[in-house]
């Protein structure tokens, strides 16, 4: 039963993964199918489309390498390659991440950074109108808290998300739209932690979990 559990994860998984990359794939073969009916003849519209697309495929392959993907080594343990991840990211949204000062990762572990890199991407998701994603740690009687903030207009984290986020739902109700948040929980789970989540005033999010 584990094991058929197991694949539904990873059948949503992949079904997420292609739902982000299809549309700047789809952009690229458009375009390459405007450039033939133009005679082969390259726009430089046409070829600006191409680039970006292509530009936005990669990042978001890069990330999602390292989000869902095994150990890649040394990817997550410097700060400079991490946030150039995660910015990738953000590159084709309209929200941006603000960075503490110093360095991010030096206490964390893989798994941590790994869990760290997986909410990112869900706070981006919770802003529909773009915003603002902001990370801090603070000290409190369990230890170090790492909080990632998504501001903006209307930010929100809907019920399913929540549901999944929390694990209050069965595998077999899960879907591609939500399992990126049912992941995120594995992952902190993993590496024995559990991540919280906070809508206490509108346009405000926060995740929240001990390291």
């Amino acid at each position: 039963m584990e094991n058929i559990k197991d694949l539904r994860i990873v059948e949503l998984l992949s079904s997420h993964l292609c739902h982000e990359l299809v549309s700047p794939v789809g952009a690229i073969s458009n375009g390459l199918e405007m450039i033939e009916e133009f005679g082969g003849e390259p726009d430089a519209a046409i070829l600006g489309l191409i680039a970006d697309s292509a530009r936005i495929t990669a990042k978001r392959l890069q990330y999602y390498r390292i989000a869902y993907g095994a150990s890649s080594g040394p990817a997550l343990t410097s700060d400079d390659d991490f946030k150039a991840l995660a910015d990738g990211l953000m590159q084709s949204g309209k929200s941006v991440i603000e960075w503490p000062e110093g360095a991010l990762l030096s206490d964390m572990s893989e798994d941590q950074c790994k869990l760290l890199l997986n909410i990112i991407g869900l706070a981006a998701n919770a802003l529909p109108r773009g915003g603002m994603i902001a990370m801090h740690t603070s000290r409190a009687v369990a230890g170090t808290i790492m909080s990632v903030m998504a501001r903006g207009d209307g930010a929100n984290l809907s019920d399913d998300l929540v549901a999944a986020l929390t694990m209050d739902i069965s595998v077999d109700s899960l879907s591609p739209r939500n399992i990126h948040a049912y992941f995120c929980q594995c992952v902190a789970h993993r590496n024995g932690q559990a991540v919280k989540v906070s809508q206490a005033s509108a346009g405000n999010i926060e995740f929240s979990w001990a390291l």
